[in-house]
This record gives C-alpha cells, structure tokens and sequence, in this order.
C-alpha cells in the first residue's frame, strides 16, 4: 500500500509513468457516447493506487473546505450502496470502499451515477472535488462519471463486525457494518419511512448500550416495509452525518438478520439511551421559544455556542424538557446546532431562526447570471455569478458546464453549494489564478479559454435548465466570439463585465454567435480584475 508520505500532494515518477499509462488505456476503452460506461479489464492490476485514507488525509492536511485534486491519482473502490435499493437522497449519489477497508461518499457531476453495488471502479482523481457537503452533512469526494470505468462487477465487500459503542469510536465513516443483537426501540405500527420530509431516522438500539438512528429516504424501494419486531443484527453502511452517526440500509435484505419475533426483544432497560422529539426547530425572526422532550435514563447535559439563543436547563436526569428561547433577528437568516450528550450518545438539534423580512423589491431578477467573466493571462480566469433575485439561494440546485472547441458535451462540470445571498456575487477562479485576492469558490470549470461555452445550469424536477451561457454550445468560433461592430467586444484575453441594465441570463443556446456580447457586456483590458467581488444592477 501507498503511505501518506510517500504520495505527498505533489506526486512521484512511479505514480506519473502509471497514470500515463493509464490515460492510453482509459482513452482506449472510452466510448464516444458521454452515457456509455466502460470496462477496464484485467490489465490495470500492475497500477499503484491512492487509498481512501489517502484522500481524507489529503483533506483534512489541506485545511480548506473543499479540494481540487490537481495530481495524476488513481483509486481503486468498490461501489458499497445500491442504486436498485435506491436509499438516497440523490440518484447522483453513492459511496465506495477499498480493499483496505476504508470508505467514502460519492457523487458524479451528471444527473445520476451508473454504477450498481459490486462494481469494482477504477477513478481517475484529477480534477476530482473532495469537500463536506452542507446538505448531507458528510464528507464526499465529486468526479464525472467518465472518468470512472469499471475494472469488475459482483465484487462482494464483506460488512466489519462492530458494536455502536465501536463504531461511535472508531473509524468508519462511509464503510459497510453489521451490528449484532440490536433492535428498533419503537416498533409497533411503524414502516422504515414515516410518509413525510426527505427522510425518516428510527433510533436502533444495542444489547450492550448505545444506540444509533437507522435512516431511511423516500426514495428507497423499500420504504413501506414495517420495522422487525424483533431483535437481531443489521447491515449498512456507516456514516457520520453532521456530528451524529447514523445507519444507512443498501435494501432490504440487510435487514434479513432482524427478527420478527418480539420475544426475542431484550430490556431497553438496561441499555444507556437519549431520544428527543425534534431534530429541527425553525424561528421567526421576531423571537420565540421551544420546547424539547427528553426521554433518557442517563444524566446528559446541553451544548450550543451561539450567543443568540439561551437553554435552560443546560442538564439533566433521565427524562425531561429543554426550553430554547432566541432573540430577535434583525439580520440575514441564520443557523445553529444544540448537542444533547451524556459523554458518549449525542443527539443534536438543528436551529434556523428566518431573517427579518425585507420590504418587497421592485428592481430584481428572477434567477442568477453571469455578471464577469475573466479570459486572463496564463491560469488568470474568473466567472462571477451575482444574486439579485431579492432573496438567499440555496446552489446546490446548481451547474456550470465548460464546453471545448465547439463540443456539444461538457468538459468540465461543476456541482455549486452553499448559499448565495441577495446582491452578493460568488466569484469561481482557477486553482492557479492570481490577479484577485478576494474570497473564490476555485474549480476545474474555470479552465476556459476564449472559444469555449460556458452554462449556468439549474436542476428542476430533475430536468437540465439553462440560466445563463455565455457563448454559443457545440460552436468553435476559432480563437474567439466577437461583437460584429466594436472588435474591442470579444471572449479572448478581456475581462467583460455584465451591464447594470440586465436582469437576466440568455436562456436559450444561440443557433449562431455570441448575440447579446454587444449589448450587455463591457470590455476591459486583459488581467482587469478590480470589479471582481461586486456586481450592480439598476
């Protein structure tokens, strides 16, 4: 195996000359059609791979929230979750493991992985996101789909015995488990998802103490089964999802092992446990209070930082109540997480108090554009999105694409998060680029030059929108597009900047040109990049 020390971030020959002929083959295999996934074969066993554990020690050495992995690495996993068992919030998501048994959430840059359980994936790491993904609360590494090919299929990874005490203090995150002699501690009446909300937690409890939630999406097939009355053991893949381990079942045959015989059921009574009656509280920005309901047979007491919310009392015995009072909100919508813990089991309560409503705008638009784009010197190149809908706007719902050379397919795709707030810009920059010392969201997708396309895509209903392109898809205008009057207007070497009279993207691909290029962009010399960071709009 590769130790840490040996990879590095910056790579070593043996690793370059593999990778190299890894690319021939990879170019090989590949088929022209972008939805068509590849088999390998045999002939990549003489390849030295990265681990898992590599990777999330790239990260956490990084100290950034996300990375671009800009080395020539490869990982060799085997696809853990079920795409037919379809327990996921995404059908672009997934998680891997590798044979040293460590591993990892997943998610493809398209609209939904092709990769079924057991296939064994050979990835090529460059250009690859690892970040902790807000929504989903877990860490999780981002590649297109084409840069996976499948080495093999009905790879059987066998589940690590644990307990939940071992798991809450081991290393298992995105790893598939089987944990003996548990049981669902309510039961009766109760199907794996409770018919609301993108998800439903049941809390699984141990024989020998500890207890952990069982999580169970709307999407999965098998949502509607009723919950094993009785004790035994279950299989899943592992997770710590926003400072809580939870149990994600694959189908429902990882349940085989439960019991459906309630005399099999031990005493609850004996096993240390905290259960509260929300996992969410939301507040006006006006103020309020809340009430939560603690059911426990253990001392726990209250954490939260958050200066603008008060807790009494902070601890307790056995069952009880908390009363969360928060203070007016006179600003931006914000957050926070209050923990319930007795030292081992911790339960955590997300917090959201709105922000104080705004009087209605007249002067906004209805989406995100492109408000500057910087084709620059060497890596110098920016794309700035601006917010003027009048309101925060969660990206996740987000896309840019990058089409080459007249390519009709992407690139290079990026998948946006976190939240943009109203007349705010995020400003997206090459890894490598220099000219602006602002704040920057770097990605792959800023590797354009002046005759590539570039979309801002957004997801609904699963379909594919276009928001915004500058350019025209699937056309190569040689170097650059140009304004057909003033040849000062072009997409190579400038920096172009949105005009404040425009209050939206184009939303239609051009059947020629760059159409709107002379009428609501601005051109400034190359390497400008003193209006990054802020937009204005009349």
């Amino acid at each position: 195996m590769m130790t840490k020390k040996q990879l590095g971030l910056r790579g070593i020959p043996l690793l370059v000359l593999t990778y190299t002929t890894f690319l021939l083959l990879f170019t090989t295999c590949m088929s022209v059609d972008d939805d068509t996934v590849t088999q390998i074969g045999k002939d990549v066993q003489s390849f030295e791979f990265v681990t898992i554990k590599d990777i999330r020690d790239m990260y956490t050495e990084s100290r950034r929230g996300e990375m671009i992995i800009d080395e020539p690495l490869m990982l060799k996993a085997v696809v853990i979750s079920d795409r037919e068992g379809a327990n996921r919030s995404s059908k672009r998501d997934g998680y891997i493991q590798d044979s040293e048994g460590y591993g990892l959430a997943f998610r493809v840059t398209q609209s939904e992985t092709p990769f079924n359980m057991g296939d064994e994936l050979i990835i090529n790491l460059q250009d690859a996101k690892i970040h902790y993904f807000d929504y989903a609360g877990i860490l999780q590494i981002v590649f297109s789909k084409m840069d996976a090919q499948i080495n093999a299929q009905n790879v059987t990874v066998s589940p690590k015995e644990v307990t939940i005490k071992t798991l809450h203090n081991g290393m298992y995150d995105g790893t598939l488990v089987r944990i003996k002699d548990v049981q669902f501690e309510d039961y009766k009446g109760l199907n794996y998802y409770a018919g609301e909300g993108n998800a439903t937690s049941r809390l699984l409890a141990c024989v020998d103490g500890g207890t952990i939630e069982v999580k169970t999406t709307k999407n999965a097939n098998f949502k509607n089964r009723a919950l094993p009355a009785g004790k035994g053991s279950i299989v899943g893949i592992a997770s710590f999802c926003k400072e809580n381990w939870e149990l994600q079942m694959r189908n429902h045959d990882d349940a085989k092992g439960m019991s459906n015989d309630e005399s099999t059921r031990f005493n609850a009574e004996d096993t240390n446990y905290i259960t509260i009656n929300q996992k969410k509280v939301t507040f006006e920005a006006k103020g309020g209070e809340a009430t939560i309901g603690i059911t426990s047979n253990v001392n726990w007491e209250v954490l939260c930082n958050a200066s603008w919310l008060s807790i009494n009392p902070t601890n307790g015995e056995n069952d009880g109540e908390v009363v969360i009072v928060v203070s007016e909100n006179k600003d931006d919508e914000r957050t926070s997480t209050i923990t319930i813990t007795d030292g081992e089991i911790a339960k955590t309560i997300a917090i959201v108090q709105k922000g104080e409503e705004l009087e209605v705008e007249t002067d906004v638009c209805n989406e995100l554009f492109f408000s500057e784009y910087v084709e620059g010197s060497s890596y110098n190149k920016y794309l700035e999105i601006y917010n003027g809908t009048g309101k925060s706007v969660d990206l996740s719902d987000y896309i840019i694409e990058v089409y080459i050379n007249g390519q009709p397919t992407p690139k290079y795709t990026e998948m946006l998060d976190g939240v943009l707030k109203n007349n705010e810009v995020l400003v997206i920059a090459h890894s490598k680029a220099t000219i602006y010392n602002g704040a920057v969201y770097t990605s792959t997708v800023a590797n354009f030059n002046g005759n590539d396309a570039i979309a801002l895509i957004k997801i609904v209903n699963s379909n594919f929108k276009y928001i915004d392109i500058i350019g025209c898809i699937g056309e190569n205008p040689g170097k650059e597009w140009m304004d057909t009057v003033d040849k000062n207007l072009s997409t190579l070497d400038k920096t172009l900047v949105r005009k404040a009279s425009v209050r939206g993207g184009v939303t239609k691909n051009p059947e020629e040109g760059f159409p709107t290029l002379g009428t609501e962009w601005i051109s400034y010399p190359i390497d400008t990049s003193k209006y990054l960071g802020r937009h204005t709009m009349d």
